[in-house]
């Protein structure tokens, strides 16, 4: 099926760092651009769902790391008052990465989003709620008050993934890690969903990892993650203020904190950082079926 370039009033569901903090109208273009470039190929899968008439109601991409098993849905692109479809377009997809042995797809949906309950008939799950985090990067002062002496500020590095790991289970509740990554394969493939340009830092005692943070470079701006011990909380703020403080070119800063993590959102409000909106997260897994409904005038074509 061929398609002209031209405009699609189709609004985007699906939220990824690069288009958060941008209204679902500002990121929809990026559909202009998938249906002018066709492409199927193995980190990146498209489907389209037309009416028998050709008229376009939705669109979806999914897209994965090269060689990763995690894949994330950076566009969910429907026709308003067509939702419905929803449950049969993220199955075409799902098919898709099925076949190129994805084990888990990521899909970040607005709160109270009116898809909520459309995306679970096609097997997704919520995950956890999330809030998103802004603040405009001023000057904080770049130095490492570090309690100790013995305190070291490191790159993060290969052998500090266990560290980090450990930190991750230490703060993530296990119906949670359930969800996202139990082994540390896993979660190292759970860190590569998110593209981009990104620095990463450990602070260590005694070679053990006490806090970690990374910023990551997005088309918005700036994204902060870290995580630490409740007793390391005032290192990982001298962390993140030190990453912003490398960073003064991004004029703003984003960070997006699950619910479950009421003291990182405590350090982040004591930076400065206001709540911007809230979101869910949903994954499906490729051990779970979908439960599907198919009708006749809905026709599902590769992009």
């Amino acid at each position: 099926m061929a398609f002209r370039r031209k405009e699609y009033e189709l609004e985007n569901h699906a939220n990824t760092l690069q288009y958060l903090g941008l209204s679902s109208s500002q990121s929809s273009p990026f559909i202009k651009g998938i249906l002018g470039n066709v492409f199927h190929r193995k980190s990146s899968i498209s489907k389209v769902l037309t009416l028998n008439n050709g008229k376009i109601v939705g669109l979806v991409t999914a897209v994965a790391q090269p060689d990763s098993y995690f894949w994330n849905v950076t566009n969910l692109n429907l026709k308003n008052g067509l939702e419905e479809v929803t449950p049969n377009l993220l199955a075409s997809v799902l098919h898709g990465i099925g076949h190129q042995r994805g084990r888990r797809t990521f899909l970040r949906l607005r709160q109270a989003d009116p898809l909520s309950e459309l995306v679970k008939k096609a097997g997704f799950f919520r995950v956890n709620s999330e809030t998103l985090f802004k603040k405009q990067n001023e000057l904080l002062g770049g130095a490492i008050a570090a309690s100790s002496t013995e305190v070291k500020l490191l790159r993060r590095t290969q052998q500090h993934d266990h560290d980090v790991f450990r930190l991750f289970n230490a703060t993530t509740p296990l119906s949670v890690r359930l969800s996202i990554a139990m082994t540390i394969s896993e979660f190292l493939e759970y860190e590569r969903l998110t593209p981009g340009d990104k620095s990463d830092w450990i602070l260590t005692k005694k070679h053990l990892g006490l806090a970690h943070a990374g910023g990551n470079v997005t088309k918005q701006g700036l994204f902060l993650e870290g995580a630490s011990t409740e007793a390391c909380l005032p290192l990982l703020q001298n962390l993140f203020t030190y990453i912003i403080t490398r960073n003064r070119q991004h004029k703003i800063i984003y960070s997006m904190i699950p619910e479950y993590n009421t003291s990182l959102r405590q350090v982040l409000c004591g930076l400065g950082f206001e709540a911007l909106g809230n979101y869910e997260t949903y994954v499906h897994s490729a051990t779970i079926r979908s439960n599907i409904y198919v009708k006749d005038n809905w026709l599902t074509e590769s992009v």
